[in-house]
C-alpha cells in the first residue's frame, strides 16, 4: 500500500529529484539522467553518498561523521544487484530476485537504492523508477504506457504496459521506453535498407523490421534470401507525434536507378569542429567503450542514426542519441553517410553502430552535410 503522505518532486524534463515520506527527505543529484549522488534528511543530517559509475554504479562513497567509507557494488550477468562488499571483501549487503525484479531476499548493512538491473527501487511503493515510467515488478507491467506504439504484426509490442516484451531473462529496460538496449544483435549481417527491410542474423532465422519505431520480428529462414527491399506491414495507430525521417537529396549521381533505390543513408551528428574534422580528413573516428562508454554502448564503432536533419528540434535528437536532452551542442552539424554495404549493429531506437576500433573511411560515402537547422530552435545559429 503506498503511504499516503508520501510525495515526490520532479524537474521541469520530469526527472525526480526530490522524495518526500513524512519528515524524512530523500535527494537525488543526476548526471545525463543517472544518480551521482544521494542524500537522506530528517530533523537531523543522516546520510550522504556520491557514486562512482560508468553504465553501472560501480562505487558508493558514503559520507559520515566527516569520513568517507568505500563501498563496492556487484553484479550477476543480468545486471542485477546481488552483492555489496567493503575495501576488504566483506559482504555487507546480499539480494536474490525472482525473475521480474521482486525482492526475494536481502540484508543490508548500508543503505542502498540500486537493485534489480542496477535501477532505483523504491521501497515505499514497491517500484522501480525507470526515469521515463515506473515498473511494477508484482505484475510484471508498467503503470503508463509507452509512449511508442506497437508493431501489428508482433503481439507483444501491442500491449503498451508490457515490461521487456514478457522476457526479463533476456531483456532489460534502461529507461523506460526501450527493451532493445539489452539487445546486440550478434553477428548480424545487417542489410537494412529501407524501412520494411531483411536483417540476416544466421542460418536458421532472419529478422523482419516492420516499423521503425518497433523491434525486429524473428521469422523462420526457409532459405538463403537475396537481401532486397521487403514492404513490411504498417502499423494501422498512428502517431501523430512522430515525425517521419526524410532523406537529404543525394549530391552524388549513379546511373543505376536501382542501387540509389537500394541505398540506405544514415546520419552522423557532431559538432561544428568535429563536421569541420570529418570533412576534411575523410575518416570518422569510432567513440570506444574505454573513453565514452555511454556512447558507446554496442561497443567499439562509429555510431549513426535514421532520424533526419532539420526533422525534429535538438533537444529531442540530443535525447534520442544521448539519452540525454542537454547535449544539443552534438546536434548542430550532420554528415549523411551511405552505409549500403557495412554490417550494423542494431540499438535501441533509431540507433546503429558499425563495430570498429579504426577510422571509418568515408571517401565515397559522404552523400551531403552541413548545419542541422532542427525544429523550434531559432536560438542556436550555425
Amino acid at each position: 500500500m503506498i503511504q499516503s503522505d508520501l510525495s515526490k518532486t520532479y524537474y521541469g524534463v520530469g526527472m525526480c529529484y526530490l522524495k518526500t515520506n513524512g519528515d524524512t527527505q530523500f535527494q537525488e543529484l543526476q548526471y545525463e539522467c543517472e544518480v551521482i549522488s544521494e542524500k537522506i534528511v530528517s530533523s537531523v543530517f543522516v546520510d550522504q553518498a556520491n557514486f562512482v559509475r560508468e553504465d553501472q554504479v560501480l562505487v558508493k562513497k558514503d559520507k559520515k561523521n566527516n569520513s568517507v567509507t568505500d563501498y563496492y557494488y556487484l553484479y550477476n550477468g543480468h545486471g542485477d544487484v546481488v552483492q555489496i562488499v567493503d575495501t576488504s571483501g566483506a559482504v555487507i549487503n546480499n539480494y536474490t530476485y525472482d525473475e521480474w525484479g521482486n525482492i526475494t531476499s536481502q540484508v543490508e548493512g548500508t543503505s542502498n537504492s540500486f537493485k534489480y538491473t542496477g535501477e532505483v527501487y523504491d521501497p515505499e511503493t514497491g517500484l522501480y523508477y525507470l526515469r521515463a515510467r515506473y515498473y511494477d515488478p508484482s505484475m510484471g507491467r508498467f503503470l503508463n504506457e509507452d509512449t511508442v506504439e506497437g508493431q501489428i504484426n508482433n503481439p507483444l509490442t501491442q500491449n503498451l504496459y508490457t515490461y521487456v516484451g514478457n522476457n526479463p531473462l533476456k531483456y532489460t529496460d534502461p529507461s523506460g521506453k526501450c527493451f532493445w538496449d539489452a539487445c546486440v544483435l550478434e553477428g548480424a549481417a545487417a542489410a537494412a535498407l529501407v524501412e520494411g527491410a531483411i536483417f540476416v542474423i544466421g542460418a536458421s532465422s532472419i529478422l523482419i523490421w516492420n516499423h521503425s519505431n518497433a523491434a525486429p520480428v524473428e521469422v523462420p529462414r526457409t532459405d538463403a534470401p537475396k537481401l532486397t527491399v521487403i514492404q513490411g506491414g504498417k502499423n494501422n495507430k498512428s502517431n501523430s507525434n512522430q515525425t517521419k525521417p526524410v532523406a537529404p537529396p543525394v549530391t552524388q549521381t549513379d546511373k543505376n536507378e536501382d542501387r540509389n533505390k537500394d541505398r540506405l543513408i544514415l546520419y552522423h551528428y557532431t559538432t561544428k569542429k568535429g563536421y569541420e574534422g570529418i570533412m576534411s580528413s575523410g575518416v570518422i573516428y569510432p567513440s570506444t567503450t574505454a573513453k565514452r562508454p555511454k556512447d558507446a554502448r554496442l561497443g567499439d564503432g562509429v555510431y549513426f542514426t535514421d532520424v533526419a536533419p532539420n526533422s525534429i528540434s535538438y533537444k529531442e535528437l540530443s535525447q534520442i542519441l544521448y539519452l540525454n536532452e542537454n547535449q544539443t551542442q552534438n546536434t548542430l552539424y550532420y554528415v549523411a553517410i551511405d552505409v549500403t554495404d557495412l554490417v550494423l549493429e542494431y540499438g535501441r531506437a533509431h540507433i546503429f553502430a558499425t563495430l570498429t576500433d579504426t577510422p571509418l573511411k568515408i571517401t565515397g560515402r559522404v552523400v551531403s552535410g552541413g548545419f542541422n537547422n532542427g525544429t523550434n530552435s531559432r536560438n542556436l545559429t550555425p
